[in-house]
């Protein structure tokens, strides 16, 4: 994804955190002019720019105790889990409580070894609400650090890693599994832990066709959060979307609750590295992530250098 930037000349970027300036009066967003604001600019990018330009109902509002380093890191990862986590095409699980509170357990029903059935998972007590397990391959990642929190405020047991143990840990009954990393062997290892009933698999980039044939009773996914903007996206290949109203309204629901857990302090951002040069230094750290040369952090600059 790191090579489908904006053309010469445009401006690139998604995450974004900064300051109302000026809002469109025919618009109803809640914002005020001298906010603190993040989120995800728009389907072109234009987050590496001094001003943006941005749909408001598609905004959080930063707390007051939260700096602009750390706000800027949240925006493509929260929307992107939103969907992949939420979406109907996506996993469609069940939505956490709207007022910000963590969720009970999502259960199906209680039988089985230690009261657990169906996908539910394993309860560290058996008088406990036994939760379905959801596994997260590349939770080290930044969406994959917001996915794991939102999983548990919504009454699920995330599991991050990959490997044999967990088919014995949900007795071989794993349904759903996000690939944060998504390659080849990242969307083996997730199928192989699917248990033997099916289930799906949602990737956040095009995934392998020959992984993808060798299990028929797994639905795949490839999650693109950019349709949250309910237009067309004109891109070549997997990457091209027709327009999806209903990515839009879930998108817009999303980021109230997500707003509420972020001003409790219950979803807390991906560890983020300061780096200088504004602007002109992010030429060379796109070239990192290309390289895969980025990992435990996020990296975040500021568009003008103190």
């Amino acid at each position: 994804m790191v090579d489908f930037s904006a053309k010469p000349g445009a401006v690139s970027g998604y995450d974004m955190a900064g300051i109302v300036e000026a809002i469109d009066e025919s618009v109803d967003t809640g914002l005020a002019v001298g906010d603190r604001v993040l989120g995800v600019t728009s389907i072109h990018g234009g987050a590496f720019a001094e001003y943006v330009i941005t749909d408001g109902n598609l905004l959080i509002k930063i707390p007051e105790n939260m700096d602009f380093q750390t706000a800027a890191s949240y925006g493509v990862g929260i929307v992107t889990t939103g969907l992949a986590l939420y979406g109907h095409e996506c996993l469609s699980l069940t939505w956490p409580n709207p007022d910000g509170e963590v969720s009970a357990g999502t259960q199906k029903t209680r039988v089985g070894p230690r009261g657990w059935s169906g996908g539910d998972a394993l309860a560290d007590d058996d008088n406990d609400t036994p939760r379905i397990p959801v596994l997260v391959y590349g939770a080290s990642t930044s969406t994959g650090t917001l996915a794991i929190q939102l999983l548990h405020l919504s009454g699920y047991e995330p599991i991050a890693g990959c490997g044999a143990m967990i088919k014995q840990y949900t007795h071989n009954r794993l349904e759903y599994t996000l690939d944060c990393i998504t390659t080849a062997s990242s969307m083996r290892l997730c199928y192989e832990a699917i248990g033997a009933a099916g289930g799906k698999y949602v990737s956040l980039d095009p995934f392998n066709a020959r992984v993808q044939r060798s299990r028929a009773d797994v639905k795949p996914f490839f999650c693109y959060a950019l349709t949250i903007f309910g237009i067309p996206i004109e891109l070549d290949g997997e990457f091209a979307r027709d327009a999806k109203p209903e990515d839009r309204k879930l998108a817009e629901k999303f980021v109230k609750i997500a707003e509420k857990f972020i001003e409790k302090g219950k979803l807390k951002a991906h560890p983020t590295t300061l780096k200088s040069g504004g602007l002109n230094g992010i030429v060379g750290a796109i070239d990192l992530l290309r390289k895969g040369k980025v990992s435990g952090s996020k990296l975040v600059f500021n568009v003008i250098e103190a």
